[in-house]
């Protein structure tokens, strides 16, 4: 059966992105969960992952090309897709080979067999599957949760969105891992949770369990294959092993004027810090530069230049000025801040103290404004006053301000808090 790969949500706002690893071609064996592509939106760099265990059907995309939420870039043969055909083969063609053998032999393969089909019944007739916070992106370890779409006792199904998980980046959904009974949900909403963590937990009614048995049926017939299907794996592990000293080596050998591989996350990051980042090395697939190699290099100049770190920041913090009691004024709202708008507070102050400062004078027209303020100056002496233009632009600014409220708040850096007035 061909299932559909298609490019999942990747966030609040994300409509689409750009290739810049694929990872798997046509023709591979991959596990449900493994890493298809790499795909570099304008907020991170995200990781495809193939929706189940299956053959790589076909692939109609390439590193380089820039794809959409929901398209469909090719398929995937599940439940071992064209596999099983090789079980029984083998099955009709051996059996004169299999008498020729020794005895042994063959009750220690009738023994694997049935405990495989043991393992196999037991798999389809359920049990519990917990719910755990996958990757979600580069330099990313954890979120709070802003929405739980689900309750205890709710069916799910495979692939079912469960939460909205909003990261430093972006709102990510948190899919169910099978099919079943949402047995149990250890958090809310408004709680942190972090890579790696137990958040709940499925009875699984059995859908996510055929796969299993699809890839377990080859190892009867062929003894090699289980060995292939698992290889991605410790390739994997194989490739992140350098990556510990590869930051520590020269700087990698890049063409002038070629695009640097890096995500604009890591760009930016690297401008924050002083580092050029056509001098970083990358450790990622193709030379790709990730956050943890600018980190490095950056470390590796500092301990080169010995003094160079003291004089990095500022010279002394400034000073903090609290908040007065806003409630002696009027009425006032406060709202608590989202992961996002607290990362925005903390950059916004330290650009506000790092970066210079420009006033801009303009000019405007403010003849007809200035012949309004003529025409109600009598008004005014009349109430023994004077109507300046100062007072009216007060009244003009007052009505703003409560047409857009988010520019009558101020930021409760100690309470984390937006106070609206």
């Amino acid at each position: 059966m061909a299932i559909d790969l298609t490019v999942p949500s990747l966030g609040e706002g994300v409509e689409g992105g750009e290739i810049i690893n694929l990872s798997v071609a046509v023709g591979d064996s991959v596990t449900e969960g493994q890493t298809l592509f790499e795909l570099e939106t304008g907020k991170a760099t995200v990781e495809v992952p193939a929706p189940a265990d299956g053959v790589i059907e076909s692939l109609d995309v390439s590193e380089g090309d820039t794809i959409k939420v929901d398209q469909k870039i090719g398929s995937l043969s599940g439940e071992g897709g064209g596999e099983a055909p090789a079980e029984e083969a083998p099955a009709e063609e051996e059996p004169e080979a299999a008498q020729e053998s020794d005895t042994s032999d063959n009750s220690d393969t009738s023994d694997e067999s049935e405990a495989t089909e043991e393992s196999d019944e037991s798999d389809e007739s359920g049990g519990d599957e917990p719910i755990v916070i996958p990757a979600l992106g580069e330099g990313v370890e954890g979120g709070t949760v802003v929405t739980v779409l689900v309750s205890v006792g709710d069916t799910v199904s495979e692939g079912q969105p469960l939460m909205e998980l909003e990261t430093g980046k972006a709102t990510v959904d948190l899919p169910a891992p099978c099919t079943g009974t949402l047995k149990s949900l250890d958090i809310g909403e408004g709680d942190e949770g972090k890579v790696g963590d137990t958040v709940g937990v499925i009875e699984n009614s059995g859908g996510g369990a055929k796969p299993k048995k699809a890839a377990k049926a080859p190892a009867k017939a062929e003894g090699s294959k289980p060995a292939g299907a698992s290889a991605p794996k410790p390739a994997e592990k194989a490739s992140e092993a350098p990556k510990k000293d590869a930051p520590l080596q020269a700087a990698a050998k890049r063409p002038d004027h070629s695009p640097v591989p890096a995500a604009p996350s890591v760009r930016k990051f690297a401008r924050e810090i002083g580092v050029d980042i056509n001098q970083v090395p990358g450790s990622g697939p193709k030379g790709r530069i990730s956050l943890a190699d600018v980190k490095a290099w950056s470390k590796q100049l500092h301990q080169q230049k010995g003094s160079a770190p003291a004089a990095a920041g500022p010279s002394a913090p400034l000073k903090k000025v609290p908040l007065p009691d806003f409630s002696a004024f009027g009425k006032i709202d406060r709202e608590k801040m989202s992961t996002i708008r607290k990362m925005t507070v903390e950059h916004m102050d330290n650009c506000w103290s790092t970066i210079p400062h420009v006033t801009q004078f303009d000019d405007a027209d403010v003849t007809d404004l200035e012949a309004l303020r003529k025409s109600f100056q009598p008004k005014a002496e009349k109430a023994g006053a004077k109507l300046t233009m100062t007072a009216m632009l007060i009244k003009i600014l007052g009505s703003a301000l409560k047409a857009f409220p988010n520019f009558n708040a101020s930021i409760d850096t100690d309470a984390q808090e937006i106070v609206f007035k």
